[in-house]
This record gives structure tokens, sequence and C-alpha cells, in this order.
């Protein structure tokens, strides 16, 4: 039987996003400053939270 935890999808930090990306942390929000790419999830924050399918959509435009 899962739990909710393990149901829960693992999320990624702006700084963790930005290191499976291959790029540093200022590229990433300067591409979101710029339009480049759609903005992601935030969380109650403020902060961006990233999920494997925002990273995969935003490897593409790489």
């Amino acid at each position: 039987m899962q739990t909710a935890d393990s149901l829960r999808e693992r999320t990624y930090s702006t700084d963790e996003a930005a290191k499976e990306l291959g790029l540093s942390k200022s590229t990433l929000l300067r591409w979101f400053r710029e339009g480049r790419i759609s903005d992601v999830k935030r969380d109650r924050n403020n902060w961006r939270i990233f999920s494997a399918a925002d990273i995969e959509r935003i490897r593409k435009v790489l």
C-alpha cells in the first residue's frame, strides 16, 4: 500500500533545478524574466517549485 508521501511528486528548488539542467541559478531566473520559458508553480511563500516535468520541458528549450 502506498502512503501519501510516496504519492507526492518530487519537487525541486530553483537551485536544484538549475543543477539538473546544467545552468546557473541566475541564468534560469533571467530566462523566466525574459519570457524565454514559462513560469512554474509556486509554494505558499511564493518560491518556485519545479516538478520533473517542468525540468524536462525546460530541457527541451535548451
